[in-house]
């Protein structure tokens, strides 16, 4: 089905305008998204730091790290506070070199050994969509500081944050951005489809002017809409003029030609490119008398007829054929 201009320019508006919300729709999702991984990102530097600084001042030695650490309750107090000072911590520890947890959020993991996870700097520096993706996937990411005594890291202090509570924030975001995005697309769809009724129109108009002189009406006259239009319409017009007044001459010189074969002793038939015959004088008349006007001549002659043989040739390669000197029959056919 081929869809009319005024169709296929709304249809046009409308994927324009929609591929320009995707677009801020993503911007917008991808600055929020890397919004909220800077803020846990920075929490979660700001509880390692605070645990640094007490786990610091605890530690006397390497080979004491562990009960130094262990059996103070600020430090461990520090760590069961950081579940509840930032949603997104899913997680805090310190552990030793081997990654077995010495001090844990979660009292019970102590002296497990905890997975290493993505660190979130790295996650910062990435490109806007793997923020983007990383944060869809829901994964959990650390930011971990070292511990060193002297020159000799005897562990490191890790903070789990995780991306689920991310991903909500940013889903509630999509559905605002969904509802403006529909709102935009209806919004589009309407305005556009209201401008090409409106712009449309004078082409609508000269459209319906051609189709009538293509009719062959005559003195066809528009006149379109707006200042822009104007010469458009006058140049129609005048070209109207110039059809009408070039087509009563073609008639006035058909009539006459008819006139002057008519009175021709000689057999005169005019002959369309599809067999019809378009005009025959009296002569021609008399030799095939059921030929006329609108008639195909291959019916109005017998078979063997030369006036017939040389149509169907001519018609055949369509080109002329002739002149040939044949044997008409007499009489009635």
């Amino acid at each position: 089905m081929r869809l009319s201009f005024q169709t296929r320019q709304v249809i046009g508006v409308t994927f324009i305008v929609a591929l320009s919300v995707m677009a801020m729709s993503v911007v917008h999702l991808t600055a929020q998204a890397r919004t909220l991984l800077a803020e846990s990102e920075l929490r979660g530097r700001m509880l390692a730091n605070s645990t640094f600084q007490r786990a610091f001042s605890l530690v006397r030695s390497r080979e004491t790290a562990a009960a130094d650490l262990q059996v103070d309750d600020g430090l461990r107090a520090i760590l069961l506070s950081a579940i509840g000072y930032a949603e997104n911590v899913t997680y805090a520890t310190i552990t030793d070199v081997h990654g077995v947890a010495l001090v844990h959020s979660s009292p019970t993991l102590e002296g497990t050994v905890v997975p290493p996870q993505q660190p979130l700097d790295q996650l910062m520096t990435a490109g806007a969509l793997t923020q983007l993706r990383s944060v869809w996937q829901q994964r959990t990411y650390e930011v971990a500081q070292p511990l060193l005594l002297g020159d000799e890291r005897f562990g490191s202090i890790r903070i789990g944050v995780s991306t689920v509570l991310i991903w909500g924030e940013l889903r509630k975001a999509l559905t605002s951005v969904i509802s403006v995005a529909a709102l935009s697309l209806v919004l589009a769809t309407g305005l556009s489809w209201l401008l090409a009724q409106r712009f449309l129109r004078p082409i609508h108009v000269l459209q319906s002017g051609i189709a009538r002189l293509e009719q062959g009406e005559e003195d066809v006259r528009l006149d379109l809409p707006g200042d822009e239009f104007k010469d458009l319409g006058t140049s129609f017009n005048a070209l109207s003029e110039s059809v009408s007044t070039a087509r009563t001459r073609l008639v006035e010189q058909a009539r006459r030609a008819e006139s002057v074969v008519e009175r021709l002793e000689d057999a005169v038939a005019i002959v369309g490119p599809d067999g019809d015959v378009v005009f025959a004088n009296a002569a021609m008349k008399a030799m095939l008398p059921r030929l006329e006007a609108g008639v195909a001549l291959t019916e109005a002659a017998p078979a063997e007829h030369p006036c017939r043989l040389l149509i169907e040739q001519a018609l055949a390669v369509r080109a002329s054929r002739g002149p040939v000197m044949a044997d008409l029959p007499t009489g009635a056919g």
